[in-house]
């Protein structure tokens, strides 16, 4: 079924993850061009009709800090973060769309199978290193891919890797945040993640609000003040 926000094309198929532009049919801009090419949009395109109907699904690019936070929740038993937790579990239900960076599932990938192998008296479970192996990729697995949940994916490119290496984007953060920052500014229009969200005590929750950044915490209560 078409998402409202999200192009309404399916290629062998894998629906397409662009952001649908206004006047477009439902399309992203790449696949209106094509359908008009091979004279498809009456085909591919969505009616007015269509388009009033589908839901709309807020998009929000979430640092990989906030899957973190919900993955140890939920896989090691960790002290529960309730921003995070609500945010995923959003996602999950298919009532948020949520985009991450490749990065964020291999980072949750090496957070569980760390958890999972350290001591109890650490916050972990203490199984032995072939356990904890198998179950994180497993875990990481199910999170992004089985579970139904509405996600999509992001890749940062080689530019962006330069940019905030030679480069020196972003000079007070770490690379790792620097990476996610430009990531989410490379794919914002092209996916159509309006924000990007951030683990409460994320240093990256200080940037500019020209950054269309934001805590978890913060955006939690911005949603519950418009309800």
């Amino acid at each position: 079924m078409p998402r409202g926000g999200v192009c309404a094309v399916v290629e062998d198929g894998v629906p397409c993850e662009r952001a649908a532009r206004n006047g477009h049919s439902g399309l992203c801009s790449r696949h209106r061009a094509k359908a008009l090419v091979r004279g498809r949009l009456g085909e591919l395109g969505l009616s007015a009709a269509e388009l009033a109907a589908l839901p709309r699904v807020p998009h929000l690019y979430l640092h990989k800090s906030v899957a973190i936070r919900f993955a140890a929740c939920e896989a090691v038993g960790a002290a529960s973060d309730a921003s995070a937790v609500a945010l995923v579990t959003a996602v999950l239900g298919r009532t948020l769309r949520a985009t991450v960076s490749l990065e964020c599932v291999r980072a949750v990938y090496r957070h569980v199978g760390h958890r999972l192998a350290r001591p109890v008296e650490l916050g972990g479970l203490a199984l032995d290193d072939a356990t904890a192996e198998r179950r994180s990729p497993e875990y990481v697995g199910e999170l992004f891919y089985s579970r139904g949940g509405d996600w999509s994916f992001a890749v940062t490119s080689a530019s962006v890797y330069r940019a905030c290496t030679l480069g020196a984007k972003h000079p007070t953060l770490s690379l790792e945040d620097a990476l996610e920052v430009e990531t989410f500014a490379a794919v914002r229009w092209s996916l159509g993640c309006t924000r990007l969200v951030v683990a409460d005590t994320s240093p990256l929750a200080a940037l500019p609000r020209t950054m269309s950044t934001v805590n978890a915490v913060a955006l939690l209560r911005m949603d519950a003040a418009r309800a």
